[in-house]
């Protein structure tokens, strides 16, 4: 077999060698906890990391990855951690309204969860003593299309205690297809999770994301 020109500067679209994090459910450990605003709206990023079962580690071993691409190809993104949960904050304009009551709810039961994962904290109000604690984090699947291309990803959806976690106790999100968007082969999994019709009580809906 000849080698085509150009072979080793083509990159393959399998970038990571470990397999993709599934919708479920997880104990997860907070690395940090920023406060971004973006385009008028206030953002909580809760940085984090799977610590057990089969993905333990995944977003250090998913940073460490593109950290080593980046030093390979100067052309590679910088790298970036994935392990985001994003909890929209109330704001004070908005008081009265339906969607700042969610915001509040979804805040709340962020912390609460927090709390009732590490025995003997209690949130003062103070982000940064949110580093190192537990909590236990359900994934659900999103539909993503980009450049032609489509399919699906987990990611974190709602927060829970990390009881509920270990026990199995929890409900798996319904999964988010695209608004508009075609069908493609992603759907058999939407078709897998089809059957859990009760939302998470904390969550936004697309039509509350800026982005």
């Amino acid at each position: 077999m000849k080698k085509p020109r150009g072979y080793d500067n083509i990159e393959t679209n399998d970038y990571s060698s470990q397999q993709k994090i599934e919708a479920g459910g997880y104990v997860c450990r907070i690395m940090k906890a920023v406060v971004q605003e973006v385009k008028g709206y206030k953002i909580w990023n809760i940085l984090f990391d799977v610590v057990e079962g089969e993905f333990k580690d995944y977003y250090k071993k998913d940073f460490e990855e593109q950290k080593e691409r980046a030093k390979q190809n100067q052309n590679e993104r910088s790298p970036k951690w994935k392990g985001v949960y994003k909890i929209f904050l109330p704001l004070d304009d908005e008081y009265g309204t339906e969607k700042y009551e969610r915001a509040v709810r979804t805040q709340k039961a962020f912390i609460t969860s927090v709390e009732h994962s590490n025995d003997g904290y209690h949130w003062n109000w103070d982000e940064n003593t949110l580093v190192n604690k537990l909590v236990g984090l359900v994934f659900g699947l999103e539909e993503w299309s980009w450049n032609g291309k489509s399919g699906w990803i987990a990611k974190p959806r709602y927060a829970t205690g990390i009881k509920r976690i270990r026990d199995n106790d929890f409900i798996l999100p319904k999964p988010k297809e695209l608004k508009g968007g075609k069908k493609n082969d992603g759907a058999i999994y939407a078709k897998k999770y089809a059957e859990q019709t009760t939302k998470p009580q904390y969550t936004f809906t697309d039509d509350d994301l800026p982005f």
